[in-house]
């Protein structure tokens, strides 16, 4: 239940802009002239390095103020995060993105034992507490074996990315981080390490049954829900057979595809 309307919402992603006034004010020309200067090759200079950690700075209160309106409107925690120096400078050099248009230097990460309806139910929660949010939706078109729902903030002009996973989503992620850091940062991206091959052939496999579990389940709940529901005594028989025998279908092909996935994806984890 929520415990603080938009229009609260609103009034404090406001007062977060008028603290970020009394700043001094970077000219979003500037901020990208200094992106320009951090991807250049070699070692950045510690001018660079400094106006770099100042300009992350001025994520922290946006970040905060993201993490309790979710907190005291949705009675959700999340974990925040901030990307370090040099994981920006690598994005700046990975890809062409400008410094000003970076979507995940500030993150929060919602993860919970929840359905895909319920997932949907969480963004749209989120979408209405905080003004001008964007949806990126990975379950529709994941990222290189990655779903999530991601929601961009923007507070104090700043964007906030909002991680919303399911548990099962969450574990893969963390087995694919875990793979990463081991055999290297590429493999987030769709690089394949010499001598990885197999494992990453087995965590994208592992993908692909995750999505097809969740999404079983998700009309095996829809099923059962219509089963049990009132109106089904206007069903007529012969569809009502095929309703209950799809359920028996689901109920079988699932089994313990969803235990079997979730072990190999601990495994992975533990290696």
């Amino acid at each position: 239940m929520r415990a603080k309307g938009a229009a609260a919402a609103v009034s404090d992603i406001h007062s977060v802009s008028s603290v970020r006034g009394t700043r001094r004010t970077v000219t979003k020309s500037q901020i990208n002239k200094l992106g320009d200067s951090l991807r250049a090759a070699g070692p950045p200079s510690e001018e660079d390095l400094a106006r770099l950690q100042e300009f992350r700075a001025t994520y922290d209160d946006p970040m905060a103020t993201a993490q309790r309106l979710i907190q005291e409107a949705l009675g959700i925690e999340t974990t925040a995060r901030l990307k370090t120096t040099n994981t920006i400078i690598e994005k700046l050099r990975r890809e062409r993105t400008r410094l000003s248009e970076m979507q995940d230097i500030a993150g929060l990460r919602i993860v919970r034992d929840i359905s895909l309806a319920e997932q949907d139910e969480l963004v749209i929660g989120i979408e209405g507490l905080i003004p001008e949010a964007k949806t990126v939706d990975r379950r529709k078109r994941p990222s290189h074996g990655y779903r999530a729902v991601h929601v961009i903030a923007k507070i104090a002009d700043r964007p906030v990315e909002i991680q919303i996973r399911t548990d099962m989503q969450d574990l893969w992620a963390q087995a694919l981080e875990r793979l990463a850091d081991r055999a290297g940062r590429e493999i987030r991206y769709g690089g394949i390490p010499e001598g990885c091959e197999a494992l990453i052939e087995t965590l994208l496999a592992a993908a692909r049954e995750v999505a097809l579990i969740e999404q079983q389940q998700a009309e095996l709940r829809e099923l059962t829900a219509r089963l049990a529901a009132p109106a089904i005594s206007a069903v007529g028989p012969l569809q009502l057979n095929r309703l209950r025998v799809r359920v028996g279908a689901l109920r079988a092909n699932l089994g313990e595809r969803p235990v079997a996935v979730r072990r190999l994806l601990t495994e992975l984890l533990g290696r």
